[in-house]
């Protein structure tokens, strides 16, 4: 019996392992292609009017106006590449590690719904 439990307990944790392995590369092809490029749009056009706000107030001259903005606009990259890759990461990861679980229940309890 014992035995039998813990080759269970291996065949679902590999199982788990594979579907999590999977669901990492997809949700990564998934949110670098799709989520980012919406996401990135929306959150660079807001960074780059705050910069060009910004920079226009604090410059007077225009090598000051373009060393202000490629300032601004690195970290704006900075931040709304991690911004947007972490939130739609965290939303693909969660709904594929769900279905991971519900595929595994199914496994265990294959008459049950």
């Amino acid at each position: 019996l014992n035995t039998r439990g813990s080759c269970l307990s291996e065949c679902l944790s590999e199982c788990l392992n594979e579907c999590l392995s999977e669901c990492l590369s997809e949700c990564l092809n998934e949110c670098l292609s799709e989520c980012l490029s919406e996401c990135l749009n929306e959150c660079l056009s807001e960074c780059l009017s705050e910069c060009l706000n910004e920079c226009l107030s604090e410059c007077l001259s225009d090598e000051c106006l373009s060393e202000c903005l490629n300032e601004c606009l690195s970290e704006c990259l900075n931040e709304c590449l991690s911004e947007c890759l972490s939130e739609c990461l965290s939303e693909c990861l969660s709904e594929c590690l769900s279905e991971c679980l519900r595929t595994l229940a199914q496994y265990l309890h294959p008459y049950s719904n």
